[in-house]
């Protein structure tokens, strides 16, 4: 299990990208004012907030290639708030939860990213692909995994 890095629903998204790019995450976990889990915010997310709801898949490219437009859409996304454009529907397991558990989960609701919580629905930590692609790596004795 990864260490929880959480982010409160209230965090802009400058405040957001730049822990993501500090922690090196691509998702982080997202908080009420009480602590508890209320969702989470990846790098996808991020970018839809930045690009505008009108355009096309096919104009994406070119509002990309446009560094002054995509440069504009950045600012004006700057300081909504995560709650505006993070993702609620994410599963999340118990810490006497077992991995095997957890690699259902993930299956079950095509997620790459598993939060574990306590019994008050606060975040503790994640179980990623990687983790669980670990462990197999360890059951199977591959040089490399841990275990």
């Amino acid at each position: 299990m990864r260490r929880a890095i959480v982010v409160n629903q209230n965090d802009s998204l400058e405040t957001v990208l730049r822990i993501m790019m500090g922690e090196q995450r691509n998702s982080l976990i997202v908080i009420n004012d009480t602590g508890e889990f209320v969702g989470s915010v990846n790098a996808i997310d991020i970018i839809k907030a930045v690009l505008p709801n009108y355009l096309e898949e096919d104009i994406v490219a070119a509002r990309f290639a446009n560094e002054s437009l995509l440069k504009e859409d950045a600012e004006k996304a700057r300081d909504t708030p995560v709650k505006d454009f993070m993702t609620t529907s994410i599963p999340t397991i118990g810490p006497d939860h077992s991995l095997l558990e957890a690699a259902a989960m993930a299956i079950q609701h095509g997620q790459g990213r598993i939060t574990v919580v306590d019994e008050a629905n606060k975040p503790i930590g994640t179980i990623t692909r990687t983790e669980i692609k670990q462990v197999i790596g360890a059951l199977l004795e591959l040089p490399g995994a841990f275990e």
